[in-house]
């Protein structure tokens, strides 16, 4: 059983004022926001992350957005805390998630995807967060490694429902990362794509295949929308059968130990500086992962799907846009 470190409590009143704010760090930049982290001087000086979003560049309903990201209720959901305007930005306060996104730790600690046996963990409570969206009505929009964040007790919780990715990244993100009805069609975001966007995040975060690791991803990303598994069905796959449903695992085996969040975003500015672009790798593990999964698996893609998986290799990604919060953004 995860413990939190701070629990989303509705009787707890956090100001909105910027004045109650003291902000230490920044830990994330993105094409509309930034994300910091700060104390609440008023709340006993409590550690939070602020999403500072750009009215001027933001495309979504920005009077609504830090209402949507309010009103989750579930240990596995990003709930934020309270939202107010600063002059142009909209602030989102939110729980900082001191071990950051997922993205964050593969690209700093495991740039060859993380085992298996803690992968099993981190998705089966993505699970647990889509299930409870999904049954709820609710299309999160924006699965991926960077909208899952931990904390260093070993909660998993998913970020960003309420917010559209054009707040975080550009408006042309890697072709194979939506689903192929939203690249035909160009259909709006559904449960089944979610569940796309969920085995492309689990394909690209995991080191090592088993046959049930192959088997729960491919049926993510069946061609048909309607074959493709519910999170619920999901989460009663053979894969998760023997998933160890503990927190203290993870921070054991797998978070003990990492830089944190703010030493990763110092030594990402560094690479940024040197010109080096971590997206294009991200794009070609993508597609490499991708054509050795799906080439064969003939229900699934056709020809001209496997030509197109192709053609994606030169596409510019925003798989990892500007992320949850450690990132939180």
């Amino acid at each position: 059983m995860a413990t939190y470190e701070q629990e989303d409590n509705p009787m707890d009143q956090f100001p909105i004022d910027s004045s109650s704010y003291k902000i230490t760090d920044e830990i994330a930049v993105g094409v509309s926001a930034v994300v910091y982290k700060a104390v609440c001087v008023p709340m006993d000086s409590t550690i939070v992350a602020i999403k500072a979003i750009d009215r001027d560049k933001c495309t979504n309903d920005f009077d609504n957005l830090g209402r949507t990201m309010s009103l989750v209720s579930h240990p596995n959901m990003l709930r934020a805390h309270c939202s107010f305007t600063v002059d142009h930005h909209l602030w989102v306060v939110m729980p900082y998630m001191s071990t950051g996104s997922l993205h964050s730790i593969l690209s700093s600690s495991f740039p060859d995807g993380i085992p298996e046996q803690y992968m099993a963990i981190i998705l089966k409570e993505t699970l647990n967060a889509l299930s409870y969206l999904h049954k709820g009505g609710h299309i999160h929009g924006d699965v991926k490694a960077g909208n899952i964040l931990l904390d260093s007790n070993g909660c998993v919780k998913l970020a960003d429902f309420g917010a559209s990715a054009t707040v975080y990244m550009p408006k042309a993100p890697f072709l194979n990362w939506e689903a192929p009805e939203m690249i035909k069609s160009h259909e709006v975001s559904s449960f089944e794509t979610d569940i796309w966007c969920f085995g492309i995040t689990a394909l690209v975060s995991t080191k090592t295949f088993s046959e049930a690791f192959e088997d729960m991803v491919t049926s993510c990303l069946d061609k048909d929308p309607s074959k493709r598994p519910s999170a619920d069905e999901l989460l009663k796959h053979p894969f998760f059968e023997g998933c160890k449903d503990t927190s203290e695992f993870l921070v054991e085996h797998l978070l003990h130990g990492l830089p944190s969040v703010e030493e990763r975003f110092r030594a990402s500015k560094i690479v940024q500086a040197d010109g080096q672009d971590c997206s294009t790798s991200d794009d070609h593990k993508l597609l490499r992962l991708m054509m050795s999964l799906l080439m064969d698996s003939a229900e699934n893609f056709d020809d001209d799907d496997k030509s197109e998986l192709g053609s994606g290799e030169s596409s510019q990604a925003g798989l990892e846009g500007t992320e949850g919060h450690d990132e939180n953004n």
